[in-house]
């Protein structure tokens, strides 16, 4: 039995936990593998639809377009808001992180950013470990303006400036 299967027009920024395989959609309409191409741990992607793909019994899967031809399967290692909620001059994401110490980059002195993602004028010193609870995503486009972790009260760090040393 041919897979049935529906596609919406939906937008939004997917944020990938680890790295994670792209799929292609061959002249079939089966999703295979690319052996040469995946997205990179931690990385945020804009998609611009969603295939929901349904084999009977029981069996779906959902997968994000993400690039010409690549589509990204929709699992635990991606996080995903739907839609991407837009606020009047503003668009951003808030999500739980399953990061839970980042820790700054050597020879980073990093910017302290506010929920807005403005930066506040504080700094945090290279080599320092912060707990984090959330992830924040600014940005419409690819590539998003910011992504960063929260370490306090409307206090974020990008996660260019960071590390990821623990998850629980």
């Amino acid at each position: 039995m041919k897979a049935s299967t529906n596609t919406s027009d939906v937008t939004g920024i997917l944020y990938a936990r680890k790295q994670t395989t792209i799929y292609n959609l061959n002249d079939q309409g089966d999703f295979v593998a690319s052996t040469s191409r995946a997205l990179g741990p931690e990385s945020a992607w804009y998609y611009n639809q969603l295939k929901e793909v349904n084999f009977g019994e029981n069996s779906d899967a959902a997968y994000y377009h993400v690039a010409t031809n690549e589509w990204v399967k929709r699992d635990i290692n991606i996080i995903a808001p739907q839609p991407t909620q837009k606020l009047p001059g503003q668009v951003d994401n808030y999500f739980d992180s399953d990061a839970k110490v980042i820790t700054v980059k050597n020879n980073v002195k990093a910017p302290v950013y506010d929920s807005y993602g403005d930066k506040t004028g504080k700094f945090v010193d290279p080599n320092t470990a912060w707990r984090t609870d959330q992830l924040y995503v600014i940005g419409t486009g690819f590539p998003v303006e910011l992504a960063a972790h929260r370490i306090g009260i409307n206090e974020w760090l990008s996660t260019e400036d960071t590390n990821v040393t623990a998850r629980f």
